[in-house]
C-alpha cells in the first residue's frame, strides 16, 4: 500500500515543484522526465532554485515512505524507516542492504505466514520499489564537509575557479581540525559581483546569522580581498558561505585553510566585526509650507548608500493638514536593509516597512508629521531610494476631517494629484473644527466630466434635503466654482462629489483654513428651503395577484417628496418581487422596503437602494409591506417601477401552519388558472401553539352546486365541532367572509365533480390573532400545536414546511409552480443586490 503511495506522491510533487515555473495548463502537459531535463537546462545543478525545487519534491516522497532526511541535513541521506541508521543518497537501490537487517528474518518469516512463500521485496529497506524513485530527487550540495587531520591544509574555490561560477549558487564550506588545535585561513583570490555575491567566514561548522559574534568575514563583496584577508579561528571549526544571484558573475575566491600549527609565526586570531559602528548623521528636519512638495533620497542617491546607516527624514506641515510621501525609486537590499515610514515627529513602531526593488504604495500620514528611517546592515549596498514628500489632501473618498484651531487642510478627488478619480462613485466629506470658528473654503483646481460629475458644498454635518444649506450646488465642468472662494458662517461644513460610470477627469482641490487665519471675501448663510410633501403614498390591500406600484409623478417624479406605502398582500403566502423600471438620483433620492407596517424601524428594512442599476429580483415570505420614497430638491428622474406576484399556497391538502404574528394564505389547487376535476383537498391549519386564527375569504368562484368548501373547528370534521363555512359554492363570498377558530386549528375540504372547472376556485387567508386557547401541552406545561403535537416546525415561516431551494424564474418571469420557500433570514437581513434571496 505505502508503495502506491509513493508513486501518488510522485505525481504530486510534480505539480507541486513545477508550479513554480509554469501555468496550470502547461502542468497538465508535462511528465516527471519533461521536469526534470527542463530544470537542468535551465539552471546548474548547485543552483539554489534548482535545489530548492529538488528538495521539495524528495520531501514528499520521504513522507510518503514514512521517514526523514538524514539528520534533517537532505544532502546527507535518508534515515531508515523506524531506526537510527542513515543511508547516503548513492547507497539507495544500489543492490546492498542497509536498513531494516537486523528484522529481516524476522520480516521474511512473516511474509512466508501471510503469502506461503518469502518476499524479499517486502523486506528490502532502501532497496524497495518505492525508495528506488528517491534518486531522481538527490539534490546537490555546492560545498563540502572536511576533515584535517593535525598539521593538515586544504584550499576551498568556488566552483569553476578561476573561471567564472555559475548563477544563483548557495555553498556552503565547514572546516574541522582535532580538538583543541585551531585554523588559519588565507584569502588568496577574490572577485565577485559587487553588492551582490558574497562570501561569509566564521567560527564554527555552520553559519547561524542570529550569532554575530560567530563571524570573521560578513557578506563581503566586489574585487578587493576581504578585511582581515588572513586570521585565525578562535576554535576548531570554521565555516564559509558562498550567495550569488541569477546575473552578473566574476571569478569567484581561492582560500588556503589549515591547521594553524603549518604557519609560523602564526597568524592572529580574529575578532568578529560586530557590532557595527551605525551612523546617524544623515538626518534631516523638513518643515513644508502649505501645497508644498520636496524630494528626499538616501545618501549618495544614484550611487550606494554606505552601510551601517540610520538615517531619519522628520517632516512637519501645518497642524490640521497630512504628510504624505510617494516612492519614486526603490532598491535596498532584499530583507537586510530597510525603510520604515509612520505618523508623528519621531521614530516609533513603523506603520509600514519597505524593502527590495518593488515600488511600494504611497503612504500618508495620520496627522500633520510624518518619519522616514533609513536602516542598512554591515555589508552589500544598493542605490536607495529617491521619494517626494508633500502635503497630502485628504483625497479617500470622503472622511470626517477635523480642523484644530488656526489650522488647515486640503480636500480632493481621489487618487489627486496622481491620477483621475474613480467612476461611479458618491463621496463625503464632513468637515469640523472648534465651536465659535468659520471656516473658509479656496477652490484651487477643478476639472470634471460636464453635466455627469458634479460637486457641492455647503454648512451642517450634511447636506439638507431641501437644499436649504447648499452653498455651492452640482458644480461640474471644467471652470472654477463662482465664487471660487467662500466662507462658511459656522463650524461645521460638508463637501459631496459624484461620478458616474463614463469619464473621470483630474478632479478637485480645495484648500480648508480656520477664517480667522485666512477668510474668503464670500459668505454663505443657511436660507429657507422647499418644504417636504408627505401627502403622497396609501394603504392598499391587494387581492389581485399581480399588484404594480410606482413613483409618483410623469415623465419624472416631483422633488421633496417623503411617499409612504403600506401595503397588505393577504392571498399571499410568499411574494414574488421584481423591478420593471429604476432611475433615481443616487445617493441622493432613496427607495425603501422593509416588512411590516412601520417604515422608521430599521430592523425591518430589507432593501434600501438608490442610483440606476435595476434590483435583481427576490421572494419574500413577509405579506406585509411598507415602501417608502424620499427625493431631495435636486435632480428628478424617471423613478421606478416594482411589481408583486403573489402566491398563495395551492398544494391540494396537508398540515399548514401560521406564524406567530404573521399570516399565510391557501388556494385551490391551480388558483387562479382553474382547479383540477375529481379532487378532494383536506386542509389542516395549525395557529401558533396556544391562540386562535382568523381566517377570511378573499375570493371565491366554484360550479355552482357541484364544487363546494366546507370549514370547521378542530382536525378533521369527525371532531363534531362548529362549522364556519358548510358547503359553500357559486361566485360569491360566503357568510361569514371572516370568523375567528374557537380552538387552536381549523380543518378545512374541498371537494371537486369529475368535469373540472376554469374558475378561480378560492383564496383564504389566516392570521395569527392576541386571543389565547387552552389547547394542548409539552410535559413541561408548554403549549404544542393541536392538531401536530409531534412536529414542530419553526414559528416564524409562514405555510407549510416545504423542502429548501430558490425558485428560477419561468419563461415569463414568474417562478414555476412547486415549493418555493427557504428560511427566514434573521431579523434585521437584507436584500443583497445581484442575488435573488429569500426573505
Amino acid at each position: 500500500m505505502r508503495g502506491w503511495c509513493v508513486l501518488f506522491a510522485i505525481g504530486a510533487l510534480v505539480a507541486l515543484s513545477e508550479s513554480r515555473y509554469r501555468s496550470d495548463a502547461e502542468l497538465k502537459k508535462l511528465n516527471l522526465k519533461d521536469l526534470i531535463s527542463r530544470q537542468r537546462r535551465q539552471a546548474s545543478r548547485y543552483s539554489k532554485k534548482y535545489n530548492e525545487y529538488i528538495i521539495d519534491s524528495a520531501k514528499i516522497l520521504v513522507d510518503a515512505i514514512g521517514t526523514d532526511f538524514c539528520e534533517g541535513d537532505p544532502f546527507k541521506g535518508v534515515q531508515c524507516f523506524e531506526e537510527n541508521i542513515c543511508v547516503s543518497w548513492e547507497e539507495i537501490c544500489d543492490g546492498y542492504q542497509t536498513c531494516a537487517l537486523e528484522q529481516l528474518p524476522s520480516c521474511l518469516n512473516q511474509t512466508l505466514k501471510n503469502y506461503g512463500y518469502e518476499d524479499k521485496s517486502k523486506c528490502a529497506g532502501e532497496e524497495k520499489q518505492e525508495w528506488c524513485g528517491l534518486r531522481q530527487f538527490q539534490p546537490t550540495r555546492c560545498g563540502e564537509d572536511i576533515e584535517l587531520k593535525a598539521q593538515g591544509k586544504v584550499t576551498i574555490t568556488s566552483p569553476n575557479y578561476p573561471a567564472r561560477y555559475e548563477d544563483d549558487m548557495d555553498c556552503y564550506w565547514s572546516v574541522k581540525v582535532p580538538e583543541g588545535r585551531q585554523l588559519t585561513a588565507i584569502v588568496t583570490g577574490f572577485k565577485t559581483e559587487p553588492e551582490v555575491d558574497y562570501v561569509s567566514m566564521g567560527n564554527g561548522l555552520t553559519e547561524d546569522s542570529t550569532k554575530k559574534d560567530r563571524y570573521i568575514i560578513y557578506r563581503h563583496t566586489g574585487l578587493k580581498l576581504p578585511t582581515p584577508n588572513n586570521f585565525t579561528t578562535s576554535g576548531n571549526e570554521l565555516f564559509i558561505t558562498f550567495i550569488s544571484d541569477d546575473w552578473d558573475r566574476e571569478a569567484g575566491f581561492k582560500i588556503d585553510v589549515a591547521d594553524s600549527e603549518v604557519y609560523n609565526p602564526k597568524v592572529p586570531v580574529a575578532s568578529s566585526p560586530f557590532p557595527f559602528k551605525v551612523n546617524e548623521d544623515c538626518n534631516e528636519k523638513i518643515e513644508l509650507a502649505v501645497n508644498e512638495s520636496r524630494k528626499i533620497k538616501s545618501p549618495n542617491h544614484p550611487g550606494n548608500y554606505n552601510n551601517s546607516l540610520s538615517c531619519v527624514w522628520s517632516v512637519k506641515i501645518t497642524p490640521g493638514r497630512r504628510a504624505g510621501i510617494t516612492f519614486t525609486r526603490m532598491d535596498v537590499e532584499e530583507r537586510m536593509d530597510r525603510i520604515e515610514v509612520g505618523s508623528g515627529a519621531k521614530p516609533t513602531l513603523p506603520e509600514k516597512v519597505y524593502t527590495g526593488r518593488d515600488l511600494p504604495d504611497s503612504f500618508v500620514s495620520r496627522t500633520s508629521e510624518l518619519w522616514v528611517r533609513l536602516v542598512t546592515n554591515g555589508a552589500l549596498t544598493r542605490t536607495g531610494f529617491e521619494a517626494i514628500v508633500r502635503d497630502q489632501p485628504y483625497n479617500d473618498c470622503g472622511g470626517n476631517i477635523e480642523l484644530p484651531s488656526g489650522g488647515s487642510a486640503s480636500i480632493a478627488t481621489p487618487y489627486y494629484p496622481d491620477r483621475s478619480y474613480t467612476l461611479d462613485s458618491f463621496c463625503l466629506w464632513q468637515i469640523s473644527a472648534p465651536p465659535g470658528t468659520e471656516l473658509s473654503f479656496f477652490f484651487r483646481v477643478f476639472r470634471t466630466e460636464y453635466l455627469f460629475d458634479s460637486m457641492s458644498l455647503g454648512s451642517g454635518k450634511e447636506p439638507a434635503v431641501n437644499g436649504e444649506n447648499y452653498a455651492i450646488t452640482l458644480h461640474t465642468g471644467r471652470k472654477l466654482p463662482n465664487p471660487a472662494n467662500i466662507t462658511i458662517g459656522e463650524n461645521n461644513a460638508w463637501l459631496v462629489f459624484s461620478s458616474d460610470y463614463s469619464t473621470a477627469d483630474k478632479g478637485f482641490f480645495v484648500d480648508v483654513y480656520d477664517a480667522s487665519d485666512k477668510k474668503a471675501s464670500t459668505k454663505f448663510k443657511p436660507k429657507e428651503g422647499p418644504k417636504l410633501d408627505t401627502g403622497c403614498g396609501d394603504i392598499v390591500t391587494v387581492t389581485d395577484t399581480l399588484y404594480e406600484l410606482k413613483s409618483p409623478g410623469s415623465p419624472a417624479y416631483n422633488p421633496m417628496m417623503e411617499c409612504t406605502w403600506l401595503l397588505s398582500f393577504p392571498i399571499a403566502a410568499e411574494l414574488y418581487v421584481r423591478f420593471m423600471r429604476f432611475e433615481t438620483e443616487l445617493s441622493n433620492d432613496l427607495f425603501e422596503m422593509g416588512r411590516g407596517n412601520d417604515p422608521d424601524d430599521t430592523d425591518s428594512v430589507i432593501l434600501s437602494h438608490s442610483g440606476s442599476d435595476r434590483p435583481d429580483d427576490f421572494l419574500l415570505n413577509s405579506t406585509d409591506l411598507w415602501v417608502r420614497f424620499r427625493s431631495n430638491f435636486l435632480v428628478e428622474m424617471k423613478g421606478w417601477i416594482v411589481e408583486f406576484d403573489s402566491f398563495p399556497d395551492t398544494t391540494c391538502g396537508g398540515q399548514f401552519y401560521v406564524p406567530e404574528g404573521g399570516r399565510t394564505a391557501i388556494a385551490a389547487p391551480g388558483y387562479p388558472l382553474g382547479y383540477p376535476p375529481n379532487t378532494k383537498c383536506t386542509y389542516i391549519i395549525n395557529a401558533p401553539p396556544g391562540k386562535r386564527i382568523r381566517a377570511t375569504v378573499q375570493t371565491f368562484q366554484t360550479e355552482g352546486a357541484r364544487d363546494t368548501l366546507t370549514v370547521g373547528d378542530g382536525c378533521s370534521k369527525n371532531d363534531n365541532k362548529t362549522i364556519h363555512i358548510d358547503g359553500h359554492f357559486g361566485f360569491t363570498l360566503p357568510d361569514p367572509v371572516s370568523f375567528l377558530s374557537n380552538e387552536g386549528a381549523l380543518w378545512m375540504e374541498f371537494d371537486t365533480d369529475v368535469y373540472g372547472s376554469d374558475y378561480q376556485g378560492f383564496a383564504i387567508s389566516f392570521e395569527d390573532t392576541d386571543l389565547t386557547f387552552n389547547g394542548p401541552e409539552d410535559a413541561g406545561g408548554n403549549p404544542i400545536y393541536q392538531c401536530d403535537s409531534d412536529t414542530k416546525p419553526p414559528l416564524s415561516k409562514p405555510g407549510k414546511p416545504k423542502p429548501e431551494g430558490n425558485p428560477e424564474p419561468g419563461p415569463e418571469g414568474k417562478p414555476e409552480p412547486g415549493p418555493k420557500a427557504n428560511p427566514e433570514p434573521e431579523e434585521g437581513s437584507g436584500f443583497v443586490p445581484g442575488n435573488r434571496e429569500m426573505y
